[in-house]
C-alpha cells in the first residue's frame, strides 16, 4: 500500500467546512457534536469546542498522549470530526484557521515549519513531495501492520463569502486514524525473511513455519484488512497476513497440515471449497491454507492467518489464576506447571477455562482425589455422544467443575477445567 494514498485520499473528500462565511441564507438545524463553524479565537489556546472536535480524533491514536496539535492563533476556526469505511477505515478531524484576510506567504510558512518540527520530535514520517499540488504535507506514523496515525497539514482555499464570491487561502490540517482496506485483493512485497512482526500485529503471536526448503522459495506477503462477508451474510473487516511461499510443489498443503497436527493444533480440510486450516485454541489464532497457482507470478503455498477472538485468548501464568480462587489449587509436588486462563459466557453464568501444562499423565486422577479429600462430591462421566471420552465432574461448596487429560499445543498433555462459581 503506499501510503500517500492514504493521505491524499482525505482531500480528494473535498473541503466540508466551506461555505460557512457570512452569507444570510443559513438555516437552523438540530447542533451536531461533531461539527463547529466559526468558532471566535481567544488568542492563547485552542477553543474549547475546538479542541473538544480535535480530541475526538486524537483519541484513536496508540499513545494519544504523544500527539502534539501546534496552536494556530486565528480569528475564527471551524472543525468537523467523521467516520469512514468507504475507502479505508477512517476517523479524521478536519479543522480549519480562518482570518479576515487571505494567510500571507510569511505566515503559511511559519504554520507549515511549526507543524513540521511538532511532528518530526514526536517521530512522524514528514512527505513534502506533493507540496506543489496539493499545497499540503502529510506526517504518518505506523501504528501497526497498515494502521496509522497521520497529519495532513498546510494551506487550503475556503469559499469566505457567498454573496461577493470572496475566497481566502487558510491554514488547515486534518488528524486522526487510518487503517488501509485491501478491497481489491490482498496486497503485498516479496519478503527477505519470515515476517515475524507482521504475523504479530495481525495474529498476536507468530505461526509455525512450513516445514520446507526455503533456499529455493520466495516469499510474498503482508499485513491486510479484507472485507469479507461470514455464513449469515454479516459484513466486517478482516485483519490477516497473508503470506505466498512461491516455489513450493503441491504437497506442501498435506505435509503443514500434518505438521500442525503433530503440534496439536486442531486441522482439517475444507469439505467444498478446497484447502486446509489450522486452529490454535489457545492463541486463538487460524491459519487457513492452500495451494495457489497464478500465471505471471508462480506457485506455491499461501497462508492466511488471523486472530479469532480476541476476547478468548488464554492468558499464560505461572500460578494458579486468581479468577477460580473459588477451586482448590491443584497441587502436584516437584512440577513446574504453566497456567493458561480465560473466561467466557455461559447463558447467565461466567465460565471460567483453564489448562495445566506440565503436569503428570494421570493428573486428573490426582484432582479428582484432592478435590474429595476436600470435601467435594467427584464423579467419572461417560459422555453421551462420544462413549469413548471420560471426563470428571466435581461439586463443592463454592461451585462445580469440569475437567479431563487433553493435549493442547505448545503445551502437550494438560489438565483441562470448566468451571462455575456459585
Amino acid at each position: 500500500m503506499n501510503k500517500k494514498g492514504l493521505f491524499t485520499a482525505l482531500l480528494a473528500l473535498g473541503l466540508v467546512l466551506t461555505g460557512c462565511g457570512n452569507g444570510s441564507n443559513a438555516t437552523t438545524t438540530a447542533p451536531n457534536p461533531n461539527v463547529v463553524e466559526k468558532v471566535a479565537g481567544n488568542g492563547t489556546e485552542w477553543p474549547a469546542e475546538v479542541l473538544t472536535i480535535i480530541n475526538k480524533a486524537v483519541a484513536h491514536a496508540e499513545d494519544p498522549e504523544s500527539i502534539p496539535v501546534p496552536f494556530i492563533n486565528s480569528e475564527y476556526y471551524s472543525a468537523e470530526y467523521y467516520e469512514s469505511d468507504e475507502a479505508n477505515i477512517e476517523k479524521i478531524t478536519h479543522v480549519l484557521c480562518e482570518n479576515s484576510e487571505t494567510i500571507t506567504t510569511a505566515q503559511s510558512r511559519e504554520y507549515m515549519d511549526l507543524f513540521t518540527d511538532a511532528y518530526e520530535e514526536a517521530g512522524f514520517d514528514i512527505d513534502k513531495s506533493d507540496f506543489g499540488l496539493y499545497r499540503m504535507y502529510y506526517a504518518s506514523k505506523l501504528i501497526k501492520g497498515n494502521e496509522y496515525f497521520v497529519v495532513n497539514y498546510g494551506i487550503e482555499t475556503i469559499s469566505y463569502n457567498e454573496e461577493t464570491g470572496e475566497y481566502f487561502d487558510v491554514f488547515g490540517f486534518y488528524l486522526g486514524y487510518i487503517k488501509a482496506i485491501s478491497t481489491g485483493g490482498w496486497m503485498g512485497d516479496y519478503l527477505d525473511e519470515w515476517p515475524t512482526q507482521g504475523i504479530i500485529d495481525a495474529a498476536g503471536t507468530d505461526v509455525p513455519h512450513p516445514d520446507v526448503d526455503y533456499t529455493n522459495v520466495n516469499m510474498f506477503g503482508g499485513y491486510n484488512t479484507l472485507p469479507v462477508t461470514d455464513n449469515t451474510g454479516k459484513q466486517f473487516y478482516l485483519d490477516c497476513y497473508v503470506l505466498w511461499l512461491i516455489g513450493t510443489d503441491q504437497s506442501s498443503e498435506a505435509a503443514y497440515k500434518t505438521q500442525l497436527e503433530s503440534l496439536y493444533w486442531e486441522a482439517e480440510y475444507y469439505e467444498n471449497d478446497g484447502g486446509a486450516y489450522g486452529f490454535n485454541m489457545l492463541t486463538q489464532v487460524v491459519v487457513e491454507f492452500f495451494y495457489l497457482s497464478q500465471d505471471g507470478f508462480g506457485a506455491g503455498l499461501c497462508l492466511f492467518i488471523y486472530l479469532n477472538s480476541p476476547d478468548y485468548v488464554f492468558e499464560q501464568s505461572t500460578e494458579w489464576p486468581t479468577a477460580m480462587s473459588y477451586l482448590p489449587a491443584y497441587v502436584e509436588e516437584g512440577a513446574t506447571m504453566s497456567f493458561y486462563y480465560t473466561s467466557t459466557m455461559s447463558g447467565f453464568y461466567v465460565m471460567d477455562l483453564l489448562v495445566v501444562g506440565g503436569v503428570i499423565e494421570n493428573a486428573d486422577d490426582a484432582y479428582a482425589a484432592q478435590l474429595q479429600a476436600e470435601g467435594w462430591e467427584v464423579t467419572l462421566e461417560t459422555d453421551t455422544e462420544d462413549p469413548s471420552f471420560q471426563y470428571y465432574y466435581a461439586v463443592g461448596y463454592s461451585g462445580e467443575v469440569m475437567f479431563y487429560m487433553d493435549v493442547f499445543p505448545d503445551v502437550g498433555m494438560a489438565l483441562s477445567l470448566q468451571s462455575v462459581q456459585y
